[in-house]
Order: structure tokens, then sequence, then C-alpha cells
């Protein structure tokens, strides 16, 4: 009887071997999410311990978020008002105004671009015309709020993401 001979293929042997690596150091680094919570200003204060390791989203009101300025500052907030405006007058890049009654806050565009995609520009129109409310999620800066979501009647829009095809890309960032 003879022998069987095994061919090895080494390709296939250390494609896996990297992939198993690779799996064990991203499992040893921790690579999981943190759990997303939303909470308002005040119940924050009072528990704060609660909320370690966590990314805390904080809901408020316009009023409130125009009051607590500097409490809200630097943080990532989530206010529904409505749009009172949208583009770019008086300003070099795209933004768009939320206001109540006398108060209102500045919401752009992350990078300050020129425009944003035009998913968000049908979201915003769209919610004018209805007179709706817009649920926007962003940091707030010094500046205003840099917008990372935009929300209308279940539809959901990325401000940091282009959408379509651009032929002259630069012109649009």
């Amino acid at each position: 009887m003879k022998g069987i001979k095994v061919q090895l293929n080494y390709r296939y042997i250390y494609r896996h071997v990297c992939i198993v690596l690779i799996l064990c150091v991203l499992i040893a680094m921790g690579c999981s999410p943190k759990e997303h919570v939303k909470v308002d200003l005040n119940s924050f204060l009072q528990n704060q311990e609660g909320y370690q390791n966590k990314d805390v989203i904080f809901t408020a009101t316009l009023s409130d978020v125009i009051e607590r300025y500097q409490l809200y500052r630097d943080k990532k907030i989530e206010v529904t008002a409505p749009v009172s405006y949208y583009g770019s007058r008086g300003y070099w890049t795209w933004y768009l105004m939320l206001g109540k009654d006398t108060l209102s806050l500045r919401c752009y565009t992350h990078y300050y671009r020129l425009t944003p995609d035009y998913l968000a520009i049908d979201l915003l129109g769209w919610a004018r015309n209805e007179h709706g409310e817009v649920t926007v999620e962003g940091i707030l800066r010094k500046d205003g709020l840099e917008l990372e979501t935009i929300k209308y009647n279940g539809q959901q829009v990325r401000t940091n993401v282009r959408t379509g095809f651009y032929p002259f890309f630069w012109w649009y960032y």
C-alpha cells in the first residue's frame, strides 16, 4: 500500500491564521461599541456615574439648549424644532436655522460643506412645506450645532455622508 501524499495549501492556511489573529486582536482590544443612551441633562447631572462607558446623547428642547448653552457645549445633543431657514444666505457655507418663537439655533454641516447631500435638502424642504418639526442630532460647538443626522417623519439622513455621483466632487466639499 502506498502512502497517501498530502499536499498542503499554505495560502489557505496562512489566510485563515491571519483572520483568526485579527479577530483575536480585535476582541482583546475591546472593539465592541458603546451602548447609546438618550437622557436629559437633569437626569445625567443627578447620576453621572451611571452613564460611564456609555455614549450619551442629551435630548433637549430648543429653549433649554439656548438657556443652558455652556452645559451642553461639546456634548452630543438631540433637538426637535421647526426649520426656519436652510441655505447659505449671509454665510459662506450651507446651514439650517431651527427656530421657535424668538429662539433660534444655527446648525451647520460637517466640515462646513458648501452644500449638503440632496437627500438632506429634500427632507428639510418636506418638513418646511408641512410646517413640521425636525429632529437634529449633533455636537454643540461654540458657533452652533455640528450636524450628524436630520430626522423627519420616520426618515433619517446622515449629513456627513454623500450619496449619488458627483463628477466634480471637489466642488461639493
